[in-house]
C-alpha cells in the first residue's frame, strides 16, 4: 500500500483525533482556564520541537517550565494530557471498527487480514476436504481466561463514558443526519469530555476482590454474552460458507475466570469470596436466558389455530404442567392456543425457580412448584423442542433467527457462565501435606517440607494407601492455613454440586518444580473433594495443572511430567479425565528469571519436549498460555501467537487476558468481534495446516537459538541478578514505589517483602519499565546475543535472515522486540537515571542499558531489512509517532514529582498532593503507552 492510500485510509482517524482534541482544548479552558490551555499548548509544542530535533537548550527551557508550575496548574496540565490520550485511544478503537465495516461491505476480492473472509479464500486455496475440515475444527478448543491482574489504571466509570463517546463518533458517522443532528452530538461530545474532565481518575481506596468479580462480570454482562455467540455464527456463515454444509458448528471458544478463585499471593481470595463470584456468575447468566425467554414469549405468538406445533413439544408442555400445578392454573384462561407462549411460560417458571436455588440461605419461595433445571441441558432440551417444532412447522427462519440464537449462548456460557479456574502456590500445598503426614505419623511436618521430590512421593503413596480417614478432631489439630487448604477442596465439590458441574475443572499450581506437586493436589482432591448432602457422596475431580514458570522448571517440565505420568493413580485420574493434561506456562516470570529472547525459546521447546513426551502415553495436552498485555510478558498480536506455535501441538488451548487488555480488546463489542474473528481464523488456518505433513524444524534453526539464547540469558542475568548495584538502580530510576500506592488492584505487589527480584512480582516489574521509557524486560539482551552470532560467520547472518523469513516463531519473536523498541525511549530514560543517588553507578548501569537498546535496534532492522523501527507496520508507527508528544511531557513532570518527593523533607498534606499527582502521571503515561503490564 503506498503512501498516499494509507493517509486516505486514516484520514478519518486524524480527523477524529482533530475534532476531539479541540473539544478538549474548550472543555480545559471553560474548566481551569486559558492560562492553563497556553501553558499545556506551550509544552506540547516544545515536545514536539524536541521531537523534531534534539536541543539541550530546548529541553532544558522545557523542564524551567515544568518545574516553575504552581501545583494545580501542574495537576491540570497532567489531566489534560492524561485525558487526551483517553480520547485518542476511543478514537482509535473506534477507527478499527470503522475498518471493518468498510472491508465486509467490499466486494469479495477485497478482505482483511486475519478476517473470516480471509480464512474462506484461504481454505479454498488450500482445496481442503470438506471432511478433513470438521477433523481440524473438532480438534479446536479454545478457553480465554480473564483475570485480575493488576495492569488496568483505568477506572470502570471512565471506561463507561468512553464508550459512549464511541457510540458518539459512530452517529457522527452516519449519512445524512440533519445540521440539528450535527449541532445535538457536538453537545454531547462536550457533555461527555466534561464529565470525563470532572470525574477523578484515581481510585483512592483498594479495590476488594467482590470489585474485581463485578468489573469483571461487566464485559460478560456488556459484551462477551451477545458477541461472542455472534462470532461463531459469521465464523459459520463467511469464513467456513461452502464447507459446513448442513453442520452446525460446535462452540470452538469460550470463557473462563480466575477473579474469585485466584489465591496465589491474594489471602483476600477465601472460601466466601470464591462462592460469591461463582454464584454471582450463575444468577448472571440466568438472569440473560430469562430476558431472552421473555422476548420470545412477546414474539413467538404462533396460534395452533393455524399451524399445529409438533408432537414432542405438546407432551413436553404436559409434562410441565404436571410439574408445575400452579404455573398451569394461571395459565390456564392464556395462551390457550398459543403453545410456544405456554412452553415458555413453563420454562421461565422453571429458571425463576433455579435463581432463587442459587441463594438457598436467603430464598423464601412459598408456592408449592419448586421444579428447577438442574444442569444447564434440560434447559437446551426445551429450547430445542421449540426451536425443532418451528422447523418442523415452516418456521425455519424463525426458528433460526431467534431461537437458535439463545441455543448457542447456552451452548457457550451453560449454567455457570465462565470456568472458574482455582489457583494456588505449591509451598503452600505442601505445608498442608507436611501438617497431614505428622498427624498420620509418617514423618514431621518439617521433615517433609525439607525432602526432595521422591521422598515427598514415597510419603504420599503411604498417605494414599492409609486407611484411616480425618475426623473432627484430627482437623482441630491442623493449623488455620492448612484448614484454609483443605476447606479449599470441599467448597470445590460442594459448588460443583449447586452451581454446576462444569464450573470448576482446572486447579492451577503456582510455581512448579516437582512431580510431588501434583500428587499432592491429587491426595486433597481424592480426599476433601467431597459433598455430603441427606446422606449422598458426590466427589468431584478436576484437571490438576502444573504451572511451569521459572526458566529451570520450563527446561525440566518435560521430566516432571514424564515421571507423573508413570504413577499408576495419577495415571488412573488423568483416564477419568478423559486422558487430558492441562499444562500452564508462564510468560512472565519467566521473562524475569531469564530475559525475553530466552523466556521464548524454553517455552517454545517445553511445548515441543511436552507434546512429544504426552504421545508417548497416549495423552492429549491442552496448553495454558499465561501472557500478560506487554510484550516483556508474552503480549503482541494473538493470531500472531497462535500461527507461531510449534508444529504438533493440539488445538485445546488456553490464554489469559489480563487488566487493560481486556479494555483494549473487548470494551467496544465490535472491537471484541474483531478479536475472536482474528483468534479463531488463526487457530483454524494452524489446524488445518498441522494436517498437512510439514518437514521437522531445521536442526540449524535450533543450534541457532540455542546460541542465542546461550548468550542472551547470559547478558540479561549480568544485568539483573549478578550487578550488586542494579537493585538500587531499578527502586530508584522507576516510579516503584508509586506504583504499589495506584489502586488497581486487591493482591499485594510482591510475594514477599523485600527488595529481591525474585520476590517482585512481574506485574510491577513490567509496569516500572514502561513508565521510565526503558521497557527493559522486552528486549535487553538480545542485541548482545544477535550480534555475537552473526560475527561468527557471513553465513550466520544470512541464516538469521532465513529464520525471519521463513519461521513464523522467529519472525513473531523479533516483530515483538521491534515493536518495543519503537516504544522505549533513552533520552526520556536517562532523566529517570538521574533520580539515582549514587551517579556513578547510575550512570554506568544506564550505559549499559544505552549500548545494548541501539545495538538491539541495529540488529533487528538488520534481520528485518529496514532502515526504521515499524517501517512495515506504518499503522503502529504513525500511532507511536502521534502519541509521543503527548507522553514526553508527562515523563519530564513525572520525574519532577518523584525527585520532589524523595528529596525533601515534606508535610504529610504536601506529600499526599505530590504522590496524587504522580499517579496521575502514571495514569496518564500507561494511557499513552498503551500496554501497562
Amino acid at each position: 500500500m503506498n503512501q498516499s492510500s494509507r493517509q486516505s485510509k486514516d484520514k478519518p482517524l486524524r480527523e477524529d483525533v482533530r475534532f476531539l482534541g479541540n473539544i478538549l482544548g474548550s472543555v480545559i479552558i471553560e474548566q481551569s482556564g486559558k492560562a492553563v490551555f497556553d501553558v499545556e499548548e506551550k509544552i506540547r509544542l516544545l515536545s514536539k520541537e524536541l521531537r523534531q530535533r534534539y536541543d539541550c537548550q530546548r529541553e532544558a527551557q522545557l523542564k524551567k517550565i515544568i518545574s516553575e508550575l504552581k501545583t494545580l496548574k501542574m495537576e491540570n496540565v497532567i489531566r489534560a494530557f492524561s485525558l487526551y490520550f483517553q480520547l485518542v485511544n476511543i478514537a482509535e478503537q473506534y477507527h478499527r471498527i470503522r475498518r471493518r465495516k468498510y472491508y465486509k461491505l467490499h466486494p469479495a476480492g477485497v478482505v482483511q487480514r486475519g478476517s473470516f473472509k480471509e480464512l474462506y479464500f484461504w481454505l479454498k486455496n488450500q482445496r481442503i476436504r470438506r471432511k478433513d475440515l470438521i477433523d481440524a475444527l473438532k480438534g479446536i478448543q479454545i478457553q480465554l481466561v480473564t483475570t485480575a491482574h493488576p495492569t488496568e489504571a483505568v477506572r470502570r466509570t471512565v471506561l463507561t463514558k468512553l464508550r459512549r463517546i464511541a457510540s458518539l463518533l459512530e452517529r457522527k458517522d452516519e449519512a445524512g443526519i440533519s445540521d440539528y443532528e450535527k449541532e445535538r452530538i457536538l453537545s454531547e461530545f462536550k457533555k461527555e469530555v466534561t464529565l470525563l474532565w470532572q470525574t477523578d481518575e484515581i481510585r483512592h481506596f483498594k479495590p476488594t476482590v467482590i470489585d474485581e468479580i463485578r468489573n469483571s462480570l461487566y464485559y460478560y454482562d456488556e459484551i462477551f454474552y451477545d458477541s461472542l455467540p455472534e462470532s461463531h455464527r459469521e465464523l459459520e456463515e463467511i469464513g467456513l460458507k461452502d464447507f459446513l454444509k448442513s453442520n452446525k458448528l460446535s462452540p470452538l471458544i469460550c470463557f473462563g475466570t480466575w477473579v474469585g478463585g485466584d489465591r496465589d499471593g491474594n489471602p483476600l481470595v477465601d472460601d466466601l469470596v470464591t462462592e460469591i463470584a461463582a454464584r454471582y456468575q450463575k444468577d448472571l447468566i440466568l438472569s440473560h436466558y430469562r430476558q431472552e425467554c421473555r422476548k420470545l414469549i412477546d414474539s413467538l405468538s404462533i396460534s395452533n389455530r393455524i399451524v399445529r406445533p409438533s408432537r414432542r413439544l405438546l407432551f413436553s408442555i404436559n409434562k410441565d404442567g404436571k410439574e408445575l400445578p400452579e404455573i398451569k392454573l394461571a395459565l390456564a384462561p392464556r395462551n390457550i392456543n398459543e403453545p410456544y407462549r405456554k412452553k415458555l411460560s413453563f420454562i421461565m417458571a422453571k429458571l425463576d425457580n433455579t435463581i432463587k436455588a442459587n441463594y438457598p440461605s436467603t430464598a423464601q419461595d412459598t408456592s408449592s412448584d419448586k421444579k428447577i433445571y438442574r444442569d444447564y441441558s434440560e434447559f437446551l432440551n426445551d429450547l430445542i423442542v421449540i426451536r425443532d417444532s418451528l422447523i418442523e412447522n415452516k418456521a425455519a427462519a424463525v426458528a433460526m433467527n431467534e431461537v437458535d440464537s439463545l441455543i448457542r449462548k447456552v451452548e457457550i456460557f451453560k449454567f455457570h457462565l465462565a470456568d472458574l479456574d482455582i489457583r494456588e502456590f505449591s509451598r503452600n500445598i505442601t505445608n498442608a501435606i507436611g501438617e497431614i503426614a505428622q498427624e498420620f505419623s509418617i514423618c514431621s511436618a518439617t521433615e517433609y517440607i525439607g525432602f526432595g521430590s521422591d521422598e515427598r512421593v514415597r510419603i504420599l503413596n503411604k498417605l494414599f494407601t492409609g486407611k484411616r480417614e480425618l475426623d473432627a478432631d484430627d482437623r482441630k489439630k491442623y493449623s488455620a492455613d492448612t484448614m484454609r487448604i483443605i476447606n479449599l477442596f470441599s467448597l470445590i465439590a460442594k459448588l460443583s454440586a449447586e452451581i454446576s458441574r462444569y464450573l470448576i475443572n482446572s486447579f492451577i499450581i503456582s510455581n512448579t518444580e516437582n512431580s510431588s506437586d501434583l500428587l499432592e493436589v491429587l491426595f486433597l482432591m481424592d480426599k476433601f473433594c467431597i459433598y455430603k448432602k441427606s446422606g449422598k457422596e458426590l466427589k468431584k475431580t478436576f484437571d490438576i495443572v502444573p504451572l511451569f514458570e521459572s526458566i529451570d522448571s520450563l527446561r525440566k517440565a518435560a521430566q516432571i511430567m514424564d515421571s507423573l505420568w508413570n504413577h499408576p493413580l495419577y495415571r488412573k485420574h488423568l483416564k477419568r479425565r478423559g486422558n487430558i493434561q492441562e499444562i500452564m506456562l508462564g510468560y512472565s516470570d519467566s521473562n524475569k528469571d531469564g530475559g525475553y529472547l530466552t523466556s521464548n525459546w524454553e517455552l517454545y521447546k517445553a511445548q515441543i519436549s511436552l507434546s512429544d513426551t504426552a504421545k508417548k502415553y497416549g495423552i492429549e495436552l491442552k496448553l495454558f498460555h499465561g501472557r500478560g498485555g506487554t510484550v516483556g510478558r508474552g503480549g503482541g498480536p494473538t493470531n500472531a501467537a497462535i500461527l507461531a506455535l510449534p508444529t504438533g501441538v493440539s488445538g485445546k488451548i488456553k490464554i489469559t487476558e489480563q487488566g487493560e487488555v481486556i479494555s483494549s480488546k473487548y470494551l467496544l463489542r465490535e472491537i471484541a468481534m474483531r478479536n475472536f474473528e482474528l483468534v479463531l481464523s488463526a487457530m483454524v488456518m494452524k489446524m488445518v495446516s498441522e494436517m498437512k505433513k510439514k518437514a521437522p524444524l531445521p536442526k540449524r534453526w535450533e543450534r541457532a537459538m540455542d546460541k542465542l539464547s546461550e548468550e542472551s540469558y547470559r547478558v540479561y542475568r549480568m544485568l539483573v541478578y549478578k550487578d550488586p548495584d542494579f537493585i538500587d538502580y531499578f527502586y530508584e530510576a522507576t516510579p516503584i514505589d508509586e506504583i504499589s500506592k495506584l489502586n488497581i488492584g486487591s493482591r499485594p505487589s510482591k510475594r514477599k517483602q523485600s527488595r529481591r527480584i525474585e520476590d517482585l512480582r512481574a506485574i510491577p516489574w513490567v509496569f516500572s519499565w514502561m513508565q521510565n521509557r526503558h521497557i527493559l524486560p522486552g528486549w535487553y539482551g538480545v542485541g548482545s546475543a544477535l550480534e555475537k552470532f552473526s560475527e561468527i560467520s557471513t553465513a550466520n547472518k544470512k541464516l538469521l535472515k532465513e529464520m525471519y523469513e521463513n519461521w513464523q516463531f522467529f519472525k513473531a519473536l523479533i516483530d515483538n522486540i521491534e515493536m518495543t523498541l519503537a516504544k522505549a525511549d533513552m533520552r526520556i530514560a536517562e532523566n529517570y537515571m538521574q533520580l539515582a543517588k549514587n551517579k556513578e553507578s547510575a550512570r554506568r548501569i544506564f550505559d549499559n542499558i544505552k549500548r545494548e537498546f541501539y545495538l538491539t535496534c541495529d540488529m533487528v532492522l538488520s534481520i528485518g531489512g529496514n532502515k526504521r523501527l515499524l517501517e512495515k507496520n506504518p499503522i503502529l508507527q504513525r500511532s507511536i509517532a502521534l502519541r509521543n508528544p503527548y507522553i514526553d511531557p508527562l515523563s519530564y513532570i513525572q520525574v519532577e514529582l518523584l525527585k520532589k518527593l524523595r528529596s525533601t523533607k515534606l508535610k504529610k498534606s504536601e506529600r499526599q498532593k505530590l504522590t496524587f499527582m504522580t499517579l496521575l502521571t502514571i495514569n496518564g503515561i500507561s494511557a499513552g503507552m498503551r500496554n501497562t503490564g
